[in-house]
Formats: structure tokens, sequence, C-alpha cells
């Protein structure tokens, strides 16, 4: 599996063995708590993935001031997109979150992507400025030993989330379903986590590989090629031309100087292809 998220995706960690908190594609490198470690045997993408013990409290984060220019639903963000690939093993179920950015010690309710203690999978969604969160859920019951693959894209102005959600046992897609909540997405300056939310409580026990966050929503069609692993731009291009989609934005070097995309050609399997707009 290679997918190619340069370009689009606005973080990218993989776990890496001797890169556990790099950012493949900015600067958002996390921080490690209580020495989580790479797992270089159980993995689905690269050569490892990361181990979260529940026992040991450990987690990854980021402040909220020290994201990137452009991550979503970092503090002041007014557009409140937000879409996130991932890839998960439950060691055992209990509340826990796989990523956050959502704390209610303090008030920063944000948005997170949750365990029930039901093994249900869920959104959290903050409202009344941060004072406030409905849980959303999806309906799913996860199984503790099973790989996941997940994309989610969340709109935190119309109030819509898409999830889908790959089942590697079984070998199929297992859910996929656009739900609404109740109030628009508050966005507060939490940490951005994994493996627990900002107080920080209610610790993932398991292996959570290749996380990718967007700052657009992605489609269904996009998240099948993330789960296959050939995910890239010219490939969404290609796949999307019955019902052409935005990639978001893009620019090009030209001279020394970023120039967005608006008309232009592509290499697709040696023929050139007009990028935009679509014949």
């Amino acid at each position: 599996m290679a997918n190619n998220f340069l370009g689009d995706a606005v973080a990218l960690w993989r776990f890496e063995d001797g890169a556990l908190t790099v950012d493949s594609v900015g600067g958002n490198t996390l921080i490690a708590v209580n020495t989580p470690v790479s797992d270089t045997e159980n993995f689905l993408e690269g050569g490892a993935s990361v181990d979260l013990e529940r026992d040991s409290s450990q987690y990854l984060y980021i402040a909220d001031a020290n994201l990137d220019v452009g991550f979503p639903l970092k503090n002041g963000d007014t557009v409140k997109l937000i879409s996130v690939f991932c890839r998960f093993k439950i060691e055992s179920i209990a509340n826990s979150w796989i990523f956050s950015k959502t704390s209610s010690n303090t008030a920063q309710r944000g948005w997170g992507i949750y365990l029930k203690s039901t093994g249900k999978l869920e959104y959290w969604c903050g409202y009344s400025s941060g004072g406030a969160s409905q849980e959303v859920s999806t309906g799913y019951t996860l199984k503790v030993g099973r790989w996941y693959s997940l994309g989610v894209a969340c709109d935190g102005i119309n109030k819509t989330i898409l999830g889908r959600l790959y089942d590697h046992t079984t070998e199929t897609v297992v859910y996929s379903d656009t739900v609404s909540f109740d109030y628009e997405l508050n966005v507060e300056a939490a940490n951005v986590c994994i493996g627990c939310k900002a107080d920080p409580a209610e610790y993932w026990d398991g292996l959570i590989d290749e996380i990718a966050v967007f700052n657009r929503l992605i489609d269904a069609t996009e998240i099948d090629f993330m789960i296959n692993g050939t995910f890239n731009l010219t490939s969404v291009f290609v796949a999307t031309n019955l019902n052409w989609q935005s990639v978001g934005e893009m620019k090009i070097n030209v001279g020394g100087d970023l120039k967005s995309v608006h008309e232009g050609w592509v290499v697709v399997d040696g023929n050139w292809k007009p990028f935009w707009p679509p014949t």
C-alpha cells in the first residue's frame, strides 16, 4: 500500500519506526506521551504502526498553536471542514478516542472520532462555545482484533458527516453513510490528540496506522482509493470523471512562485488529459 497524499493532505502521520511523531507532508510534529512505540510486526501501511496501551495512558498530541496554518479546526477556523483517513486495530473496548480535537475539562469541546464502551463507532461534535457536545453514533459495532480503515468527512457548518469503514478481515465495506448533527461545530484551541481527548482522558488501546488529515471534504470514491493504498491526485481525477469532485486547492511551482492550478493537463497512463475543466 502506498498512498500519495503529498499536495493534498495537510498532515500525515505514518508512525514509522524511528519517525513515530513525524508529519510526512507538513510541520505538525507530534509529542509522544508515556513512551508509545512503533510496532514493526503489526501494521497495514509502510513498515510500522503505533501501539498505544490504555493501562500506560499512552497517546500523541500537538498543541493548537503549533499546528500549521490551514490545519482544519485550528483555533479561528471559520470554514470548519475536516476529513480524516486512518487505519486501526482495537485490542480492548472502552470509551476511547482514535482522533480528537476536543477537551471537556476546559470547555473546549470540538470534534473527534470515538469508540464507545458498547463498541459503537461515534463522532463527537462540540457546540455552545465549547460548553456542550453531541454524540453522533454510526450504529456500527467494531470488533476486537481486526484491522479497519476509516474515512470521515465532516462539514461543521452544514452539520453533516460522511463515514466509510472497511473491515480488512472480511475484505468488505461494512459501514458507509452520511449522518447529521444538530448544531454548527464549535472550534477551540484544544490540542489535536491521537489516542485520547485533550483533557487527557479516555485512552485508546490498540494499534493506529496512517492518519491523514485534510482541510476539505473527501468523498467515498477517494476513501476507497485510500483503503486500497492507491490514492493520488491523478487517480482521483480519473476515477470521478462521471461526477467531478474538487481535490482541494492545488498549486504548482512556476519560476519559484506558487501558482494556482485552474486549467492544465496531466499525464494519465502515458496520455495527456485535461485537468480542468473536464471534457
